[in-house]
């Protein structure tokens, strides 16, 4: 064990790796409010902000009705007790040093985990048509009475600063009554927050809940979304590129545990030799990007862009025969925000692959502006609800910005490697040309079919003057 300067062993200060992250300064300046909650702080990031005391004073009431429904019946001190249990590992879920006393450190974490537990009860009572415990006058329940309310909190529960450990609201869950119990917290959360509150379809989960291990091993709930927007079956189980079959789950982290150890870096610098040659590329971010060229210019290649049914994924992009297949996104005023916070988790968390910011930054390549917005619209691949396609345009073109994309290495690599290689044939490129140059609008058409006729024209008049000649009326 290490030692301080006084030769005293220094403890560690955490048990296990931190997956609830502060989102980078480098990051944040892009769009602040982005990673900001509205109306409730959930965990030490944003604990005790003004703005965000209103829904503070909900919870103790929740945090009654969640006691009032343990069996075997638990007392608050009970449910205390649990969470001072496990307090050290709830302490190291968090990248920064959580600077609160243990008393209030476990009094946080019962009352936020207790009020996201029985959100998830309550929300799945009223839908099955369950009476549900009633609050008194006293204790109205806002939530439920407005939409507002629900629209932000759903909201604010996707935020990376604003997550608890997965682990500690499972524990609670297995307070309830056995009836209660059958339930599983996975499909709790996705039921709270549902299929129109997304960017795109997700995996489907089974009735009896049969949960992959990628699932099992979610360490929030924005961690759980993450798991079950990626982990569509054809997307993990075949590469369907000319690549051949590859276990896409590992390749948005393969090149980052691939890469030489850092003593190998050292070595070769400081002239020592090390047995391995190192592959530069695959250490160091690239820093230009590949790309692809703008649906527009894709078009114009003769690349057809249509809209992939055959998925449980929106990430679940192709590409093979001059045919570009995208499942449908959704762009909403809540896209910007669930996005960006999924690919800030997957920055600071990059064992879990890098799928969406690969999407992200395929739809920065795919588009431009306006015009691709209404070219992908007209596809059905964007279904937007925003108020103009530059709007659309806008919130793609921006997502990317400040973010570390490697798309060559990520589960999208056969698009950004083989939609350029299509493009840079001769007889693409030339068709490109000639429909950029002469079939750009209605006016350059109508001259090319003018010039065409008149030709045409002449070549007939030509040859008809020298039949003429050799062959006299």
């Amino acid at each position: 064990m290490a030692k301080d300067v006084k030769g005293q062993e220094l403890k560690p200060w955490r048990t296990e790796k931190p997956t609830i992250f502060r989102v980078p300064e480098v990051i944040r300046r892009a769009d602040s409010e982005a990673y900001e909650p509205n109306i409730i702080s959930l965990g030490p990031y944003h604990r005790g902000e003004p703005h965000l005391r209103a829904m503070d004073k909900l919870k103790p009431q929740y945090l009654r009705r969640f006691v009032a429904r343990t069996t075997p019946k638990k007392t608050l001190e009970d449910c205390r007790s649990h969470v001072r249990a496990v307090e050290r590992r709830a302490r190291s879920a968090y990248s920064e040093t959580v600077d609160m006393s243990s008393d209030e450190f476990v009094d946080m974490m019962l009352l936020d985990g207790c009020f996201v537990v029985e959100l998830f009860l309550g929300l799945t009572e009223r839908m099955e048509g369950k009476e549900r415990l009633e609050m008194d006058d006293e204790e109205h329940d806002p939530i439920f009475s407005s939409a507002w309310a629900e629209y932000y909190l759903r909201l604010d529960m996707l935020l990376l600063e604003n997550q608890l450990p997965l682990f500690l609201l499972r524990d609670f869950l297995s307070f309830v009554d056995p009836e209660k119990a059958a339930y599983s917290l996975k499909p709790l959360a996705l039921n709270f927050f549902g299929g129109d509150f997304l960017p795109g379809r997700t995996r489907k989960l089974p009735d009896k809940m049969e949960v992959p291990d990628a699932l099992r091993r979610s360490h929030h709930i924005l961690h759980l979304l993450h798991a079950c927007i990626q982990e569509a079956p054809d997307a993990i189980n075949s590469d369907k590129s000319s690549h051949g079959k590859a276990n896409l789950i590992k390749a948005g982290s393969e090149s980052f545990r691939s890469s030489p150890a850092p003593y190998s870096l050292l070595a070769s610098s400081f002239g020592r030799k090390s047995d391995k040659k190192i592959n530069y590329d695959s250490v160091f971010t690239p820093l230009t990007p590949a790309t692809v060229p703008c649906a527009r210019e894709l078009k114009n290649a003769g690349v057809q862009i249509v809209r992939k049914l055959d998925t449980d994924s929106f990430l679940d992009v192709t590409f093979a025969n001059g045919r570009l297949e995208i499942p449908r996104i959704r762009a909403y005023n809540v896209s910007n925000t669930i996005l960006r916070n999924l690919i800030a988790f997957e920055q600071l968390y990059p064992e879990r692959g890098t799928h969406v910011t690969d999407f992200a930054y395929l739809m920065d390549c795919l588009i431009d502006t306006r015009e691709d917005v209404a070219l992908l619209r007209e596809a059905d691949i964007l279904v937007s609800a925003m108020g103009s396609n530059k709007d659309v345009a806008d919130l793609f073109n921006r997502l990317c910005k400040k973010v570390v994309v490697q798309p060559t290495k990520g589960h999208l690599r056969a698009v950004f490697e083989d939609v350029p290689k299509h493009c840079e044939k001769k007889y693409n490129k030339w068709r490109a040309t000639l429909n950029h140059a002469y079939f750009g609008n209605p006016w350059a058409v109508i001259s090319v079919v003018a010039a065409i006729l008149l030709f045409v024209l002449t070549i007939v008049q030509t040859i008809y003057s020298v039949l003429s000649y050799y062959q006299p009326p």
